[in-house]
């Protein structure tokens, strides 16, 4: 399952800026910068994303936010060099616009950064650490950030009573998709926002105990790890494995595995763990386990949405993972 994600911040100067006629021109991505998830992103790894949905593209759909989040401008062109992937944008009339062409005349935006999804990667190793070296990835948006770091404004979920707030804020999306009033333009801004809050309610969900959704093998104590240094990683379909640098160490080690409850049973993935010599100090079901896995043409459903602009949009509704997967597809 391909997660979206925030690129680190770029700390390059600007490109150019042309206060007149509101062009910003800027770096959105350091190709030798590997992120606190320990990925880093290889210099063409958008060149086919930007191909088929860039601004030259028939359909353009990357878009310039204001802190991954608020429309800011049109991009006009993304390329790339030896330092990594620019952009420029022309910024728009409206409020956030104006405000973002303001703080980048006063200094006060310094970091780009973007919003993606990981399509092929592979594991190295760069000075003695494991890193994910993303080869491939789809681009969303490119970024103009007012504070440090890139998810410095980006909503968390602390408990479950913001969890269900922006689960009502998923289905208003979705309702809003079904009404057709909207232009293609913002239908694509809240694509992007549905994908940010589907993430928020994941990682939510991945942290809470008992493990909604998940049945988890406790291989090593977390208390043995380095707090900052979690990380997931993607073993198989339903499958993921938590990793994390012990205490004193810089490579990375497994502390347990999840098994998703629509793939696996308590028993499967108990067999899972043996067949593959796993050995594990405690397993805990998850908090609950679906009474009938669906099978894939019950796990989801198609949403053929009215026309807008001349497109359908067709939308698979993953409800088994709340609202996960959604996809928006145009006709051939």
């Amino acid at each position: 399952m391909r997660n979206f994600k925030y690129g680190p911040p770029c700390k390059f100067e600007l490109k150019d800026l042309d206060l007149k006629d509101r062009i910003v021109k800027a770096y959105y991505f350091n190709a030798q910068t590997i992120d606190s998830d320990n990925d880093i992103i290889s210099i063409d790894a958008y060149s086919k994303s930007i191909t088929e949905r860039g601004p030259k593209s028939e359909w353009p759909r990357v878009k310039h936010l204001f802190n991954h989040w608020d429309g800011a401008g049109k991009i006009l062109e993304l390329g790339k060099d030896e330092k990594g992937g620019w952009f420029i944008s022309k910024l728009g009339r409206h409020t956030v616009g104006k405000d973002t062409l303001l703080m980048y005349e006063d200094g006060i935006i310094t970091e780009h950064s973007h919003g993606f999804e990981p399509v092929n990667t592979d594991n190295e190793t760069i000075d003695g650490m494991e890193v994910r070296r993303i080869k491939e990835a789809i681009l969303w948006e490119v970024t103009s950030l007012d504070k440090w770091g890139a998810n410095m404004h980006t909503p968390v979920i602390k408990s479950m009573e913001d969890r269900n707030c922006w689960t009502k804020r998923i289905e208003n999306l979705i309702k809003a998709f079904s009404s057709g009033k909207y232009s293609d333009e913002t239908f694509e801004l809240l694509e992007i926002q549905l994908k940010q809050i589907q993430e928020l309610v994941r990682q939510y969900d991945m942290e809470a105990k008992p493990y909604k959704g998940w049945h988890s093998a406790r291989v090593i104590e977390p208390d043995k790890f380095q707090s900052d240094s979690f990380r997931r990683k993607e073993i198989t379909d339903g499958i993921i494995a938590i990793m994390g640098r012990l205490i004193g160490e810089t490579t990375m080690t497994i502390q347990a595995y999840r098994f998703d409850v629509n793939k696996f049973t308590v028993a499967e993935a108990k067999k899972w763990l043996k067949d593959h010599d796993v050995k594990y100090i405690r397993f805990e079901p998850a908090e609950e386990e679906p009474k009938q896995r669906a099978t894939s043409h019950e796990a989801g459903r198609q949403l053929t949405l009215p026309k807008t602009d001349g497109y359908n949009r067709i939308q698979t509704i993953n409800k088994s993972l709340n609202y996960e997967g959604i996809k928006i597809y145009r006709p051939s």
